[in-house]
């Protein structure tokens, strides 16, 4: 027995107590009858299949590099796949994410209004930095914020993970913050050093598994010619001394201890191929079929056809020999306008049919595509672009399947990835005065994390029916489960700049003398005069009136 002991509690200590593991048996057959799960045991369908036991990176890092060149190969060359993973990209942060503030005012001991205040001021500073049309945002200044998570998470996609430097550059902007994505095959350890327990991949660790530096390859290692960087490697923190994120990475996880990871297409990526070799195959199945193809059968030797098929005067044959190649040239013979084939004595004339590889090629292609839109996370419609079996009822239910699992997606990249970069450009925006904390600047570091708590808005559901959700919408919101926000958010819009936008037309609507939809419906109720009781065709004028009869 192991007595294990958890100190340094506040109030006291726990001790649990832990058998000895059992020692497995080595020797003997095993059968059924040993275990109490099937799965556990070697019964025909299992016979041969035990995959060995490893860590979470020893499964990952022992093919990673291959799985994920053979993943960008895929979606280099194969439309389907670059189509489905394109799909993925934009439903789920698409080419515009924007930050939509939430901080816990309640933790800092401020009110509701001064966080929709705060959250306003915040908003629009990210906004001229996020979307500044010089790209200072960005280090390589060639996207705005939204192209570089599209970017990232691409790489999340693909190859499993994403990771992006934060630094420091000044450029003339209102901010110095800038961030540089980088490729994932830049991290490794320096020199070809083996992986240890404190450095897997490129990813130094401390004693608890937490990730606290990241060794980066200056170029990467398959640069193009030759560049002495993909030799040198650099040290980058994860943090600076005041918690400033200098390096984010987001990593798509399977298994606890996990530090390094591979892209959604590794499952199916046998599938993939056998999907590319069959739609190549029927292809050339189909052009071979659309060219009319003839050969030519004979009792005369390969020789002897040769001769007779070439010009009599070019030595090759001889000048009284059938000359086959004339002879069909001259034959003209037709019988009721329809000619007629006249063939030399022993030839025979037959056509080149190919035959299909699979007369069910549409139905092993959809099961196939099936396959690989699950590892993708979109739907085979998605994938295929096929819509021919959808109606309004099955189009709702596919989408709110989708729509979740894009969500949850959405929200742990973006938590991974996007806020510790907004809490870096947020510091310097309060170091800068630019912000203002209650209690002062150095409050900041006190209440970080209650005033970087935010959502990514990203692209939103879309409608399949405008007139039915809009009813569903309006019925929600009356029974007090949904509202303004909430259905914005839905559809990728923000509740503040709708209303804002509805308030400015109304004013130039009154502005120019036109009608606004409640004012009208308001003054068609009271046309003619008088209230509703004045009124003789009213409901209770017409009560009056029996009443007094």
């Amino acid at each position: 027995m192991t007595s294990i002991t958890a100190g340094g509690l506040p109030n006291g200590t726990i001790t649990a107590t832990v058998a000895e593991p059992k020692t497995r048996a080595s020797a003997g057959v095993v059968t059924l009858t040993n275990h109490a799960y099937v799965a556990g045991g070697s019964s025909q369908e299992l016979a041969g299949f035990y995959p060995a036991l490893r860590s979470a990176d020893a499964e990952v890092m022992q093919s990673r590099d291959r799985i994920v060149a053979r993943s960008r190969d895929i979606d280099r060359n194969n439309g389907l796949i670059a189509g489905g993973i394109d799909r993925r990209v934009d439903a789920v942060v698409g080419s515009n994410l924007r930050l939509k503030l939430k901080p816990d005012f309640a933790a800092i001991g401020m009110s509701a209004e001064w966080a929709d205040e705060w959250s306003i001021r915040v908003e629009a500073l990210w906004r001229t930095w996020a979307n500044s049309s010089r790209f200072l945002c960005d280090v390589e200044r060639h996207h705005q914020f939204g192209g570089m998570i599209q970017l990232a998470y691409r790489h999340y996609v693909t190859d499993g993970s994403a990771c992006a430097a934060v630094m420091m550059i000044e450029r003339g902007g209102l901010f110095s913050t800038a961030v540089q994505i980088v490729d994932p095959d830049r991290l490794s350890n320096p020199a070809g050093k083996p992986d240890s327990a404190r450095l897997r991949g490129g990813v130094e660790l401390d004693q608890y598994g937490a990730e606290v530096a990241y060794h980066v390859r200056k170029a990467h290692p398959g640069d193009v010619g030759y560049n002495p960087d993909t030799s040198k490697w650099e040290r980058v923190a994860r943090e600076g001394p005041t918690g400033r994120s200098l390096f984010v990475r987001a990593l798509n996880k399977r298994r606890a201890h996990q530090h390094h990871a591979i892209g959604r297409l590794a499952s199916v990526m046998a599938r993939v191929q056998q999907q590319h070799l069959a739609d190549k195959t029927e292809l050339q199945a189909q052009i071979t079929n659309a060219i009319f193809g003839l050969f030519a059968t004979t009792n005369r030797s390969s020789a002897d056809m040769a001769a007779s098929m070439a010009p009599a005067d070019d030595g090759l044959g001889d000048d009284n020999d059938l000359n086959r190649a004339g002879f069909y040239e001259e034959a003209d013979l037709t019988f009721n306008n329809v000619r007629v084939a006249v063939l030399p004595d022993g030839d025979k004339i037959e056509t080149l049919t190919a035959e299909r590889a699979s007369s069910n090629f549409v139905a092993f292609q959809n099961y196939i595509l099936r396959a690989i839109a699950s590892a993708l996370g979109i739907s085979y419609e998605q994938l295929s672009n096929d819509w021919s079996g959808i109606n309004y009822s099955s189009a709702r239910t596919l989408l709110n399947e989708i729509w979740r699992g894009l969500l949850a997606d959405r929200h742990l990249f973006t938590q991974m990835f996007c806020t510790p970069i907004f809490a870096a450009w947020l510091e310097e925006a309060v170091a800068r005065d630019l912000i203002e904390i209650p209690g002062g600047k150095a409050m900041f570091y006190v209440f970080r994390d209650a005033l970087t708590q935010c959502e990514w808005m990203g692209p939103g559901r879309g409608i399949i029916d405008r007139k039915k959700e809009a009813d569903g919408s309006a019925i929600d919101r009356a029974g007090g489960v949904s509202n303004l926000e909430i259905d914005c958010a839905e559809q990728g819009r923000d509740w503040r700049e709708v209303m804002w936008q509805e308030k400015r037309e109304m004013e130039q609507r009154r502005k120019y003398g036109l009608p606004i939809a409640g004012e009208a419906q308001v003054a068609s109720g009271n046309a003619g005069g008088g209230n509703d009781e004045d009124d003789p065709d009213s409901a209770d004028a017409r009560e009056t009136a029996g009443a007094e009869r």
